[in-house]
């Protein structure tokens, strides 16, 4: 699964730099396209009345392992029109398939939109994750946030279920849930990730023990972790 973050947007800033759009006649011609819509919604911000769509569509010449289309687009209320603020045609996704999109509040005045991604991924394990993106100044949709592991991976459907004796099976299944939660920044939500099951560890090669929290907090544009299981960090990371 994944997550994607709207930032504050003033209607000031598009006045006479857009051309109006009917929002429902962009929808329904997508469709038409073959784009599915995961989410439609309109909200409140600052003071301005957002809209935000998310289509997606199975890019049928990929290959299994490739991503989904994901055409996310953002419009700003003037007056009787809408008019476009922010639009990424054809997004990169993490996973293939199993596409959804979620408007989340992560403060007081700031929304976002969790996108949360699923498929088969090499050797026939699934695997799902969650990033969040946000509405940048350049009009366009930037990730701030994105889980590390992953929210959900598991070899049960190719792995040995009848492991030779003394020996650690090959079997892992690991997850990873969400949470914002209040912290000392007023403006954006902290986000907890709590890690659980176990899971492959590329470095080492091993199948390793996965019961971890994450705590991540909002500083300069995007989520950084600061600390993991009550240790904080040297110094705070953000996924690319």
């Amino acid at each position: 699964m994944k997550l994607v973050v709207l930032t504050t947007v003033l209607a000031s800033l598009y006045s006479g730099l857009a051309l109006a759009e009917n929002p429902d006649a962009w929808i329904a011609k997508m469709k038409k396209q073959g784009y599915e819509v995961a989410l439609n919604e309109k909200y409140q911000q600052a003071g301005d009345t957002l809209r935000i769509a998310v289509l997606t569509k199975a890019d049928e010449m990929a290959a299994a392992a490739e991503s989904d289309k994901i055409w996310l687009k953002e419009w700003v209320q003037m007056g009787k029109d809408w008019e476009m603020s922010a639009e990424n045609k054809n997004y990169e996704s993490a996973a293939a398939g199993g596409i959804t999109a979620e408007l989340v509040q992560i403060g007081a005045d700031a929304h976002g939109i969790l996108l949360s991604e699923g498929g088969n991924s090499v050797g026939g394990s699934m695997y799902a994750t969650q990033e969040l993106l946000v509405s940048a100044d350049d009009n366009e949709f930037m990730k701030i946030f994105a889980l590390e592991n992953g929210s959900y991976h598991s070899n049960a459907g190719s792995c040995d279920l009848d492991p030779e004796p003394n020996k650690p099976t090959d079997c892992f299944t690991f997850e990873a849930n969400i949470e914002f939660v209040e912290g000392d920044n007023p403006e954006y939500k902290d986000i907890v990730v709590t890690e659980s099951g176990s899971r492959y560890d590329d470095a080492s090669s091993k199948i390793i023990p996965a019961d971890n929290k994450q705590l991540w907090k909002y500083e300069g544009g995007v989520y950084k972790k600061v600390a993991t299981n009550g240790k904080k960090k040297k110094k705070p990371s953000s996924v690319e």
